[in-house]
């Protein structure tokens, strides 16, 4: 049978595109690949938006001319968004791109992996030690994301949009040998097909026969609080798979590396007291988990109300009187906002100051004003998880008894 060649393979994913319900934006980086996949998507009729993130790196601008050459040839709507850099690696523009990407409001979000994306992502995992979790790759679909062109090598992709006239450019960024992809495309991917011509296509087919382990449930919104308890009563395995997990779901597509995976091992069994992985990621001990995650911005004072909601906290209504520090008697005038250094804790003979109070529990410094008080008046009545002021009044239409829930794995 003869091989297809890269047109066939593009009709194939215009007719698996077809069936797509629902809106439909293209992530557009001015390159090849990402343009012939906007022809894809147009062709199949799906009328995608096209979004393109400027990271502000040398080439950034160029991409975004040549991203909006490639959407006026399609007749596609561009929208350009400014990403906010904390650095210029690729672990941090790709942690930049996917937020801006989680941010939009539609059904599919394609992206124009191909191939030869996998089997570098392959032997990068491969150099960083990252496991079972590197090896299987990326995956072709996870959530609202997409890859529809990851059976075809990059050479085919540019050779079809060559003959399909698409004003791409290449980035110049591929250039930069600081770049650890760069290298593998330009160094180790050449020097292996001289021996294994086919070698993209095999390291590909090892990605998508490698089981992904099982991971213990990692729910990881800004951040992931992780129960120490657990973590240390897992398989090696499964703790190392789980921490990798969390961090890929933080900076996604990419899992943790061995040595940040050691790292975090060392704060897990107390070797350690934090560490910082690359992405602006600290691992603190808090308490009894463990804190995976940017440090929290404060957020803005709120109001107690049943169901209100302040950081990773949420409160709720409960009568019932518990001796917890989970669980308090406040005035319903009282608001929650972030801890403050002076803050202190009535506690009817004296009063605790609430840093103090923080420290004792086990709240790393980094986190101590990112902690919810609930303040009535001036006063901290209650610091939720760690103490609260005796009780004095009844519940009664003018105070109310509030549970306090932290968001946890």
């Amino acid at each position: 049978m003869a091989p297809k060649n890269g047109m066939t393979h593009v009709d194939e994913v215009i007719g698996q595109l077809s069936s797509l319900q629902g809106s439909v934006v293209v992530g557009l980086s001015g390159g090849a690949d990402s343009a012939v996949l906007a022809h894809c998507a147009i062709q199949a009729g799906l009328q995608p938006g096209l979004l393109f993130v400027n990271h502000g790196l040398a080439g950034s601008d160029t991409m975004e001319r040549a991203a909006s050459r490639v959407a006026g040839h399609l007749g596609a709507p561009l929208t350009i968004v400014q990403a906010e850099m904390h650095g210029t690696s690729e672990t941090e523009a790709r942690r930049v791109r996917y937020t801006m990407f989680e941010q939009v409001d539609a059904a599919t979000i394609l992206l124009g992996h191909t191939l030869s994306d996998q089997a570098e992502t392959v032997l990068m995992h491969l150099l960083r030690g990252s496991g079972p979790v590197g090896m299987a790759g990326i995956p072709r679909k996870r959530g609202q994301f997409l890859r529809p062109l990851m059976n075809l090598p990059r050479l085919q992709v540019r050779n079809v949009a060559k003959t399909l006239g698409l004003p791409y450019v290449d980035d110049p960024e591929n250039d930069s040998s600081a770049h650890l992809r760069n290298w593998v495309r330009s160094s180790v991917i050449p020097l292996l097909q001289d021996r294994s011509p086919d070698v993209e296509r095999l390291l590909a087919r090892t990605a998508s026969l490698t089981t992904r382990p099982k991971v213990y449930s990692v729910e990881a919104g800004s951040a992931a609080l992780l129960p120490l308890a657990i973590l240390r009563t897992l398989s090696a395995p499964q703790r190392s798979e789980s921490l990798r997990e969390a961090v890929r779901r933080l900076r996604p597509p990419y899992p943790a590396s061995f040595s940040e995976v050691s790292r975090m091992e060392e704060v897990v069994f107390g070797g350690a007291p934090r560490a910082e992985l690359e992405g602006a990621i600290v691992v603190l001990r808090d308490r009894a988990s463990l804190f995976v995650g940017p440090t929290p911005d404060v957020s803005r004072p709120v109001n107690v109300a049943n169901g209100v909601r302040w950081g990773r906290w949420s409160f709720s209504e409960n009568p019932s009187r518990r001796i917890s520090s989970l669980w308090s008697r406040v005035p319903r005038a009282s608001i929650v906002r972030g801890a403050v250094v002076g803050d202190t804790l009535s506690m009817g003979h004296g009063s605790k100051d609430v840093f103090s109070a923080l420290a004792e529990s086990g709240v790393p410094r980094e986190l101590r004003f990112s902690w919810p008080v609930v303040e009535h008046d001036g006063d901290v009545v209650w610091v939720p998880g760690i103490r609260r002021a005796p009780e004095a009044e009844e519940i009664n239409e003018g105070y109310v008894g509030l549970e306090a829930t932290e968001e946890t794995w």
